[in-house]
Protein backbone atom coordinates (compact mmCIF):
# COMPACT_ATOMS: atom_id res chain seq x y z
CA UNK A 1 0.00 0.00 0.00
CA UNK A 2 2.64 2.36 0.59
CA UNK A 3 4.29 1.44 -2.73
CA UNK A 4 1.38 2.37 -4.34
CA UNK A 5 0.85 5.68 -2.45
CA UNK A 6 4.63 6.79 -2.91
CA UNK A 7 3.92 5.55 -6.91
CA UNK A 8 1.06 7.78 -7.19
CA UNK A 9 2.48 10.60 -5.26
CA UNK A 10 5.92 10.82 -7.96
CA UNK A 11 3.23 10.20 -11.10
CA UNK A 12 1.53 13.42 -9.30
CA UNK A 13 4.83 15.43 -8.99
CA UNK A 14 6.13 14.40 -12.53
CA UNK A 15 2.93 15.35 -14.46
CA UNK A 16 2.93 18.90 -12.52
CA UNK A 17 6.38 19.35 -13.74
CA UNK A 18 5.23 18.36 -17.23
CA UNK A 19 2.51 20.65 -17.05
CA UNK A 20 4.64 23.85 -15.85
CA UNK A 21 7.40 23.25 -18.35
CA UNK A 22 4.79 22.56 -21.07
CA UNK A 23 3.72 26.38 -20.37
CA UNK A 24 6.83 27.84 -20.16
CA UNK A 25 8.05 26.55 -23.26
CA UNK A 26 4.76 26.90 -24.76
CA UNK A 27 5.14 30.96 -24.28
CA UNK A 28 9.03 30.29 -26.46
CA UNK A 29 7.09 28.94 -29.32
CA UNK A 30 7.76 30.35 -32.56
CA UNK A 31 6.24 33.65 -33.54
CA UNK A 32 5.76 36.01 -35.76
CA UNK A 33 7.44 39.31 -35.04
CA UNK A 34 7.62 42.72 -36.12
CA UNK A 35 11.44 43.28 -36.38
CA UNK A 36 11.99 41.00 -39.51
CA UNK A 37 15.15 39.42 -37.71
CA UNK A 38 16.58 36.70 -35.72
CA UNK A 39 19.36 38.64 -34.00
CA UNK A 40 19.19 37.93 -30.39
CA UNK A 41 17.31 39.72 -27.92
CA UNK A 42 20.11 40.86 -25.44
CA UNK A 43 18.67 40.97 -21.84
CA UNK A 44 21.61 42.88 -19.55
CA UNK A 45 22.29 42.01 -15.95
CA UNK A 46 25.20 43.65 -13.23
CA UNK A 47 26.12 41.87 -10.44
CA UNK A 48 29.73 41.34 -8.36
CA UNK A 49 32.07 38.79 -9.31
CA UNK A 50 34.95 40.51 -7.62
CA UNK A 51 35.18 42.64 -4.63
CA UNK A 52 32.95 42.36 -0.99
CA UNK A 53 30.17 41.06 -2.34
CA UNK A 54 30.97 38.38 -5.21
CA UNK A 55 31.32 35.83 -2.11
CA UNK A 56 27.28 36.38 -2.05
CA UNK A 57 26.53 37.87 -5.92
CA UNK A 58 28.75 35.15 -8.15
CA UNK A 59 26.04 32.26 -8.18
CA UNK A 60 23.37 34.65 -8.81
CA UNK A 61 25.53 36.39 -12.14
CA UNK A 62 26.26 32.20 -13.24
CA UNK A 63 22.62 32.03 -12.51
CA UNK A 64 21.63 34.55 -15.54
CA UNK A 65 24.01 32.96 -17.86
CA UNK A 66 22.28 29.01 -17.15
CA UNK A 67 18.55 31.03 -17.50
CA UNK A 68 19.51 32.07 -21.13
CA UNK A 69 21.43 28.89 -21.97
CA UNK A 70 17.89 26.95 -20.55
CA UNK A 71 15.95 29.31 -22.98
CA UNK A 72 17.78 29.35 -25.84
CA UNK A 73 18.04 25.18 -25.95
CA UNK A 74 14.23 24.84 -25.57
CA UNK A 75 13.51 27.15 -28.46
CA UNK A 76 14.36 30.93 -26.90
CA UNK A 77 11.53 33.52 -26.53
CA UNK A 78 8.89 32.87 -29.58
CA UNK A 79 11.88 31.86 -31.12
CA UNK A 80 14.57 34.39 -30.77
CA UNK A 81 17.66 33.69 -28.63
CA UNK A 82 18.46 35.24 -25.68
CA UNK A 83 21.79 36.91 -25.35
CA UNK A 84 22.80 38.02 -21.81
CA UNK A 85 25.04 40.90 -21.61
CA UNK A 86 27.09 40.76 -18.62
CA UNK A 87 29.29 43.27 -16.44
CA UNK A 88 30.72 42.95 -13.20
CA UNK A 89 31.03 45.64 -10.83
CA UNK A 90 33.58 44.98 -8.84
CA UNK A 91 31.58 45.43 -6.12
CA UNK A 92 31.34 49.21 -6.52
CA UNK A 93 29.06 51.29 -7.07
CA UNK A 94 29.88 54.02 -9.27
CA UNK A 95 30.31 50.61 -11.84
CA UNK A 96 26.80 49.78 -11.53
CA UNK A 97 26.01 53.02 -12.76
CA UNK A 98 28.89 53.34 -15.42
CA UNK A 99 27.64 49.73 -16.95
CA UNK A 100 23.87 50.50 -16.91
CA UNK A 101 24.72 53.16 -19.00
CA UNK A 102 26.48 51.76 -21.51
CA UNK A 103 23.96 48.47 -21.65
CA UNK A 104 21.35 51.12 -22.34
CA UNK A 105 23.65 53.16 -24.85
CA UNK A 106 26.13 51.11 -26.16
CA UNK A 107 25.14 47.66 -25.85
CA UNK A 108 21.80 47.85 -27.32
CA UNK A 109 20.09 45.59 -24.37
CA UNK A 110 16.09 45.53 -24.39
CA UNK A 111 16.26 45.26 -20.54
CA UNK A 112 18.34 44.88 -17.52
CA UNK A 113 17.76 42.94 -14.40
CA UNK A 114 20.50 44.82 -11.46
CA UNK A 115 23.13 43.77 -8.69
CA UNK A 116 22.67 43.30 -5.02
CA UNK A 117 22.01 45.40 -2.00
CA UNK A 118 21.07 48.88 -1.92
CA UNK A 119 24.03 50.78 -2.66
CA UNK A 120 24.15 49.40 -6.10
CA UNK A 121 20.81 48.75 -7.01
CA UNK A 122 20.24 53.21 -6.17
CA UNK A 123 23.46 53.79 -8.61
CA UNK A 124 21.67 51.66 -11.43
CA UNK A 125 18.48 52.74 -10.86
CA UNK A 126 19.89 57.02 -11.47
CA UNK A 127 21.46 55.43 -14.24
CA UNK A 128 18.47 54.02 -15.92
CA UNK A 129 15.40 56.07 -14.33
CA UNK A 130 13.49 57.70 -17.26
CA UNK A 131 16.21 56.40 -20.19
CA UNK A 132 13.31 54.21 -21.78
CA UNK A 133 14.73 50.97 -21.08
CA UNK A 134 13.13 48.47 -18.61
CA UNK A 135 15.07 47.80 -15.42
CA UNK A 136 14.28 45.43 -12.70
CA UNK A 137 16.16 46.00 -9.30
CA UNK A 138 16.66 42.86 -6.66
CA UNK A 139 16.89 45.55 -3.55
CA UNK A 140 16.21 48.04 -2.11
CA UNK A 141 13.19 46.63 -0.67
CA UNK A 142 12.48 50.31 1.03
CA UNK A 143 10.73 51.16 -3.06
CA UNK A 144 12.58 54.02 -4.66
CA UNK A 145 10.09 56.68 -5.80
CA UNK A 146 10.41 55.48 -9.32
CA UNK A 147 8.19 52.14 -8.78
CA UNK A 148 4.99 54.37 -8.46
CA UNK A 149 5.38 57.08 -11.48
CA UNK A 150 4.09 55.84 -14.76
CA UNK A 151 6.90 55.49 -17.64
CA UNK A 152 9.87 55.77 -14.67
CA UNK A 153 11.27 52.12 -16.25
CA UNK A 154 12.01 50.99 -13.01
CA UNK A 155 10.23 47.83 -11.66
CA UNK A 156 11.20 46.59 -7.79
CA UNK A 157 10.86 42.73 -7.97
CA UNK A 158 10.73 42.56 -3.81
CA UNK A 159 7.96 43.82 -1.55
CA UNK A 160 9.04 46.40 1.28
CA UNK A 161 11.64 44.56 3.59
CA UNK A 162 10.32 45.99 6.97
CA UNK A 163 7.50 43.26 7.01
CA UNK A 164 10.25 40.93 7.27
CA UNK A 165 11.51 41.92 10.51
CA UNK A 166 7.80 43.51 11.55
CA UNK A 167 6.87 39.77 11.76
CA UNK A 168 9.97 38.74 13.91
CA UNK A 169 9.33 41.90 16.14
CA UNK A 170 5.52 41.74 16.41
CA UNK A 171 6.54 38.10 17.47
CA UNK A 172 8.56 39.10 20.54
CA UNK A 173 6.26 41.23 21.49
CA UNK A 174 3.20 39.48 21.27
CA UNK A 175 4.11 36.13 22.23
CA UNK A 176 6.96 36.59 24.63
CA UNK A 177 5.87 40.17 26.35
CA UNK A 178 9.29 42.13 25.35
CA UNK A 179 9.41 45.96 25.97
CA UNK A 180 12.59 46.87 25.48
CA UNK A 181 15.13 44.97 22.87
CA UNK A 182 18.91 45.79 22.24
CA UNK A 183 19.94 45.65 17.91
CA UNK A 184 23.56 43.84 17.49
CA UNK A 185 24.70 44.53 13.29
CA UNK A 186 27.10 43.99 11.20
CA UNK A 187 29.28 47.00 9.99
CA UNK A 188 28.69 46.18 6.79
CA UNK A 189 25.96 47.47 4.38
CA UNK A 190 24.23 44.33 4.70
CA UNK A 191 23.86 45.01 8.61
CA UNK A 192 23.78 48.56 7.95
CA UNK A 193 20.53 48.07 5.24
CA UNK A 194 18.85 45.40 7.96
CA UNK A 195 18.98 47.97 10.86
CA UNK A 196 16.97 50.33 9.10
CA UNK A 197 14.59 48.10 8.15
CA UNK A 198 14.18 46.74 11.59
CA UNK A 199 14.06 50.17 13.27
CA UNK A 200 11.42 51.16 10.87
CA UNK A 201 9.87 47.56 11.99
CA UNK A 202 9.93 48.61 15.65
CA UNK A 203 8.32 52.13 14.81
CA UNK A 204 5.79 49.86 13.24
CA UNK A 205 4.91 47.54 15.85
CA UNK A 206 4.97 50.29 18.92
CA UNK A 207 5.76 49.99 22.52
CA UNK A 208 9.65 48.76 21.85
CA UNK A 209 12.20 50.52 22.97
CA UNK A 210 15.65 50.09 21.69
CA UNK A 211 17.99 50.24 25.12
CA UNK A 212 21.23 49.89 23.29
CA UNK A 213 22.92 49.51 19.78
CA UNK A 214 26.02 48.18 18.85
CA UNK A 215 28.04 46.83 16.22
CA UNK A 216 30.39 43.86 14.81
CA UNK A 217 32.82 43.40 11.87
CA UNK A 218 30.96 40.57 9.84
CA UNK A 219 34.78 38.79 10.19
CA UNK A 220 34.63 38.88 13.85
CA UNK A 221 35.65 35.66 15.64
CA UNK A 222 34.67 37.13 19.38
CA UNK A 223 31.43 38.65 20.14
CA UNK A 224 31.90 38.94 24.01
CA UNK A 225 33.11 43.09 23.91
CA UNK A 226 29.46 43.75 22.35
CA UNK A 227 27.41 41.46 24.00
CA UNK A 228 28.75 42.32 27.64
CA UNK A 229 28.27 45.98 26.83
CA UNK A 230 24.64 44.30 26.02
CA UNK A 231 24.38 42.89 28.99
CA UNK A 232 24.98 45.35 31.04
CA UNK A 233 22.02 47.29 29.02
CA UNK A 234 19.28 44.66 30.34
CA UNK A 235 16.97 43.91 27.48
CA UNK A 236 14.74 41.90 27.13
CA UNK A 237 15.46 40.75 23.55
CA UNK A 238 18.21 40.76 21.36
CA UNK A 239 17.49 41.34 17.83
CA UNK A 240 20.88 40.45 15.08
CA UNK A 241 21.32 42.56 11.52
CA UNK A 242 22.98 41.13 8.98
CA UNK A 243 24.45 38.28 7.81
CA UNK A 244 27.96 35.53 7.69
CA UNK A 245 29.67 33.58 9.71
CA UNK A 246 29.59 36.09 12.55
CA UNK A 247 26.44 34.14 14.01
CA UNK A 248 29.19 31.24 15.22
CA UNK A 249 30.79 33.60 17.54
CA UNK A 250 27.20 35.74 18.83
CA UNK A 251 25.40 32.52 19.83
CA UNK A 252 29.10 31.07 21.48
CA UNK A 253 29.37 34.57 23.45
CA UNK A 254 26.17 34.24 24.51
CA UNK A 255 26.36 31.08 26.20
CA UNK A 256 29.89 32.53 27.62
CA UNK A 257 28.05 35.12 29.23
CA UNK A 258 25.23 33.06 30.26
CA UNK A 259 22.73 34.86 28.38
CA UNK A 260 20.92 32.36 26.64
CA UNK A 261 17.94 32.77 28.70
CA UNK A 262 17.52 35.91 26.42
CA UNK A 263 15.60 36.04 23.63
CA UNK A 264 16.60 36.46 19.90
CA UNK A 265 15.42 37.92 16.73
CA UNK A 266 17.23 37.31 13.62
CA UNK A 267 17.56 39.01 10.10
CA UNK A 268 16.45 37.24 6.71
CA UNK A 269 20.28 36.96 6.65
CA UNK A 270 20.94 34.46 8.81
CA UNK A 271 18.32 32.11 7.90
CA UNK A 272 20.33 29.52 5.78
CA UNK A 273 21.40 26.14 6.04
CA UNK A 274 25.22 27.45 7.25
CA UNK A 275 23.75 29.83 9.72
CA UNK A 276 22.06 26.74 11.04
CA UNK A 277 25.42 24.90 11.01
CA UNK A 278 27.22 27.55 12.94
CA UNK A 279 24.87 27.38 15.31
CA UNK A 280 23.66 24.41 16.14
CA UNK A 281 23.72 23.28 20.17
CA UNK A 282 24.60 26.61 20.66
CA UNK A 283 21.38 28.61 20.40
CA UNK A 284 19.63 30.42 23.05
CA UNK A 285 16.43 29.09 24.20
CA UNK A 286 14.63 31.03 22.16
CA UNK A 287 16.20 32.32 18.83
CA UNK A 288 13.37 33.02 15.74
CA UNK A 289 13.67 34.60 12.25
CA UNK A 290 11.55 35.31 9.53
CA UNK A 291 11.57 33.06 5.71
CA UNK A 292 11.26 34.94 3.15
CA UNK A 293 8.59 34.26 0.47
CA UNK A 294 11.45 32.53 -2.13
CA UNK A 295 13.02 30.30 0.35
CA UNK A 296 9.67 28.81 1.19
CA UNK A 297 10.09 25.75 -0.89
CA UNK A 298 13.59 24.74 1.13
CA UNK A 299 11.82 25.05 4.40
CA UNK A 300 9.16 22.58 3.51
CA UNK A 301 6.48 25.68 2.98
CA UNK A 302 4.74 24.66 0.03
CA UNK A 303 2.85 21.88 -1.50
CA UNK A 304 3.42 20.16 -4.79
CA UNK A 305 0.41 21.71 -6.20
CA UNK A 306 1.86 25.30 -5.58
CA UNK A 307 3.01 26.71 -8.78
CA UNK A 308 6.06 28.28 -6.59
CA UNK A 309 6.54 24.47 -6.00
CA UNK A 310 6.72 23.97 -9.99
CA UNK A 311 8.60 27.22 -10.20
CA UNK A 312 11.54 26.14 -7.72
CA UNK A 313 11.82 22.91 -9.61
CA UNK A 314 11.99 24.73 -13.12
CA UNK A 315 14.67 26.98 -11.24
CA UNK A 316 17.05 23.85 -10.34
CA UNK A 317 16.84 22.31 -13.73
CA UNK A 318 17.62 25.83 -15.07
CA UNK A 319 20.92 25.47 -12.85
CA UNK A 320 21.82 22.09 -13.52
CA UNK A 321 21.41 22.45 -17.46
CA UNK A 322 24.85 24.88 -17.20
CA UNK A 323 26.87 24.49 -14.05
CA UNK A 324 25.38 20.37 -13.33
CA UNK A 325 24.89 19.40 -9.52
CA UNK A 326 28.23 19.43 -8.52
CA UNK A 327 29.23 22.63 -7.14
CA UNK A 328 26.15 22.81 -4.14
CA UNK A 329 23.29 20.98 -3.57
CA UNK A 330 19.98 21.67 -4.01
CA UNK A 331 19.04 22.79 -0.43
CA UNK A 332 22.12 24.82 -0.79
CA UNK A 333 21.02 26.13 -3.96
CA UNK A 334 17.93 27.27 -2.66
CA UNK A 335 19.25 29.16 0.65
CA UNK A 336 20.77 30.98 -1.46
CA UNK A 337 20.25 34.74 -3.43
CA UNK A 338 19.70 33.08 -6.74
CA UNK A 339 15.82 32.68 -6.21
CA UNK A 340 15.88 36.49 -6.58
CA UNK A 341 17.88 36.83 -9.89
CA UNK A 342 15.32 33.58 -11.44
CA UNK A 343 12.22 36.37 -10.30
CA UNK A 344 13.85 39.23 -11.91
CA UNK A 345 14.81 37.45 -15.43
CA UNK A 346 11.89 35.31 -14.89
CA UNK A 347 9.61 38.97 -14.57
CA UNK A 348 11.50 40.06 -17.33
CA UNK A 349 10.37 37.61 -20.29
CA UNK A 350 7.11 37.71 -19.23
CA UNK A 351 7.14 40.99 -20.18
CA UNK A 352 8.94 40.32 -23.26
CA UNK A 353 6.50 38.02 -24.07
CA UNK A 354 2.95 40.09 -23.26
CA UNK A 355 5.14 42.56 -25.39
CA UNK A 356 5.13 40.55 -28.32
CA UNK A 357 5.25 41.16 -31.68
CA UNK A 358 8.04 43.96 -30.92
CA UNK A 359 8.54 46.99 -33.00
CA UNK A 360 11.66 47.31 -35.21
CA UNK A 361 13.26 50.34 -33.34
CA UNK A 362 15.53 49.83 -30.22
CA UNK A 363 13.45 52.35 -27.94
CA UNK A 364 10.08 51.65 -29.14
CA UNK A 365 10.53 47.87 -28.51
CA UNK A 366 11.88 48.93 -24.68
CA UNK A 367 8.77 51.17 -24.49
CA UNK A 368 6.62 48.34 -25.88
CA UNK A 369 8.30 45.87 -22.60
CA UNK A 370 7.62 49.11 -20.33
CA UNK A 371 4.10 49.20 -21.33
CA UNK A 372 3.66 45.66 -20.88
CA UNK A 373 5.38 45.48 -17.59
CA UNK A 374 2.92 48.43 -16.33
CA UNK A 375 -0.44 46.86 -18.11
CA UNK A 376 -0.34 42.93 -18.54
CA UNK A 377 1.53 41.51 -15.44
CA UNK A 378 -1.96 40.45 -13.61
CA UNK A 379 -2.06 37.93 -11.19
CA UNK A 380 1.32 36.46 -12.35
CA UNK A 381 2.55 34.01 -10.49
CA UNK A 382 6.22 33.99 -9.08
CA UNK A 383 8.63 33.21 -6.01
CA UNK A 384 7.28 36.30 -4.17
CA UNK A 385 3.94 35.22 -4.70
CA UNK A 386 1.02 37.19 -6.97
CA UNK A 387 2.13 40.01 -8.71
CA UNK A 388 -0.14 42.29 -10.16
CA UNK A 389 1.85 45.72 -11.65
CA UNK A 390 0.09 49.19 -12.18
CA UNK A 391 1.48 52.04 -13.85
CA UNK A 392 1.52 53.61 -10.33
CA UNK A 393 2.74 50.09 -8.61
CA UNK A 394 6.16 48.82 -10.41
CA UNK A 395 6.01 45.81 -7.61
CA UNK A 396 2.73 44.80 -7.47
CA UNK A 397 3.04 42.69 -4.64
CA UNK A 398 0.83 43.00 -1.44
CA UNK A 399 2.89 43.40 1.70
CA UNK A 400 2.59 39.99 3.40
CA UNK A 401 4.28 39.03 6.83
CA UNK A 402 6.69 35.70 6.78
CA UNK A 403 6.31 33.33 8.43
CA UNK A 404 8.51 32.59 11.77
CA UNK A 405 10.73 29.96 12.68
CA UNK A 406 12.44 29.07 15.81
CA UNK A 407 15.79 27.54 15.27
CA UNK A 408 17.11 24.58 17.49
CA UNK A 409 20.03 22.06 17.43
CA UNK A 410 20.35 23.01 13.32
CA UNK A 411 16.45 22.05 12.76
CA UNK A 412 13.55 24.43 12.80
CA UNK A 413 9.87 25.09 13.97
CA UNK A 414 7.02 26.67 12.80
CA UNK A 415 5.87 29.63 15.22
CA UNK A 416 2.89 31.52 13.43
Amino acid sequence: MKSKRFLMLVCVLSLALILTLAQFLGACAPEEDGTGTDEPLKIGTIGSRTGWLAEWATDGQDFNLAYGDYVNAHGGINGREIEVIQYDDESEEQNDFLYVKKMIEEDGCLAITGPTLTGPSMASIEAAAYEGCPFIYKPPMEQPPEVYEPGSNIFGCEAPGTRYFASTIQYLKDEVGIETIALLSTSDDSGEEDLEWVLDAIEMVGGIEVVISERIDPEAIDAVPQLTRIKAASPDAIHLQGAGDVIGPIVRGMEQLAMTDIPVGCASGYMNLPAFELMAGHEPDLIIGPVQMVHRYPFGLLEPEDEAYQLTELMWDMWKFTWGEDRMSKDEFLMTWIPWDFEMMHLMVAGIEAAWPLPDDLQAARQAINDALENDIVNWEGLQGTRTMTPTDHVGLPPGAAVVIQIKDGEFTRLN
